[in-house]
């Protein structure tokens, strides 16, 4: 099918056909080809759309826009594939493969006797407290623990941002993330610095947050008591500041943990958070390897910029006995 087109033509196909036949037709995903609509601000018909047209009933089409910008009138789909440096590719394919090596290695070391528990893919795990974390993340829990909240109840250290309440669940998370790189010959610490892992001089640090939403304050029988006090000292003339005796908004936390690395790796995945049906432990095996891969593609960067220092090098150094060769040449 022509991949080419203008807005109007793509307008008048996907108000036409279902995105997902369409995407059929195109070769791609149908999220793919409703990126490619918002991309050229092409509107597509709403759920209810196609349930409409088809029991015969009729469904108002959202009009194309006008757009001012001339290189959005043409549409490439599916055209599109930024250019990769090759030492960029080179470290994917080399993090790839040591990821995939370092899975063949922990599956033969595996007793092959024990049957692996099932799993669905999308399950909520969340894991028993733990008496005595691992070792990597002790002075962690222990910062954690003696950490002060704030008066929304947060605690702040490097790379950890979460409310108290959360504190005992991540504690267990921690340990088990622990156990998974240790699975993978990562070390695990933590520093001033924050959430540090590393492979011997490769390292790229983690965050941990947890989500929340700031809603207006509704105050207390507790803040109005304090207001009417306030009323009747300002009465008797006694000197008060301006300051509301109540925060303007509260901070309400979800309890949904997130951890992110923070580092870049072209395509590599960065971010784990919990959702509707799966909980952060449930995707311990898939984050550690995404460690490992972030790990990996800093060793093959590192590499390969040390190799290119030695070619830098060789060629100065050659360049400088060039030289020194025809100097002595014209002094003979």
């Amino acid at each position: 099918m022509q991949r080419t087109l203008t807005r109007q033509e793509l307008y008048d196909l996907v108000w036409s056909t279902p995105i997902a036949t369409l995407a059929q037709q195109f070769d791609i995903s149908d999220r793919g080809l409703a990126k490619t609509c918002a991309r050229y601000q092409i509107p597509v018909p709403g759920r209810g759309y196609w349930a409409k047209i088809e029991a015969g009933q009729s469904a108002p089409k959202t009009p194309l826009w006008k757009i001012d910008d001339p290189t959005l009138e043409t549409v490439q789909i599916g055209a599109y594939k930024p250019a990769v440096n090759p030492y960029v590719a080179f470290a994917i394919e080399a993090a790839a493969s040591i990821v995939k090596k370092s899975k063949e290695e922990r599956q033969a070391r595996a007793d092959p006797e024990k049957e692996p528990e099932p799993r669905t893919p999308k399950e909520q795990i969340v894991f028993e407290p733990v008496r005595r974390p691992h070792n990597s993340i002790s002075g962690l829990v222990a910062t954690l623990r003696s950490a002060s909240p704030d008066q929304y109840g947060e605690i702040s250290i490097p790379g950890v941002r979460v409310h108290k309440s959360s504190v005992s669940r991540l504690t267990s998370f921690l340990h088990h993330l622990a156990l998974a790189l240790d699975q993978r010959d990562i070390t695990l610490s933590h520093s001033e610095k924050g959430i540090k892992t590393a492979i011997g001089p490769d390292d790229v640090r983690l965050e941990i947050g947890e989500a929340r939403r700031r809603e207006k304050h509704t105050p207390t029988p507790a803040d109005d008591e304090h207001e009417r006090r306030r009323e009747i000292a300002r009465r008797r003339g006694q000197w008060l500041s301006y300051e509301s005796f109540w925060p303007e908004y509260d901070y309400i936390y979800s309890g949904k943990l997130s951890l992110e690395i923070q580092n870049w790796a072209d395509g590599a995945r960065k971010r784990w958070s919990d959702g509707k049906n799966q909980s952060l432990e449930s995707m311990l095996e898939p984050m550690a390897d995404g460690i490992l891969f972030h790990l990996a593609f800093e060793k093959a960067r590192r590499e390969e910029r040390e190799a290119e220092e030695r070619r830098r090098k060789h060629m100065a150094l050659r360049r400088e006995l060039l030289k020194n060769a025809r100097n002595a040449k014209q002094t003979d």
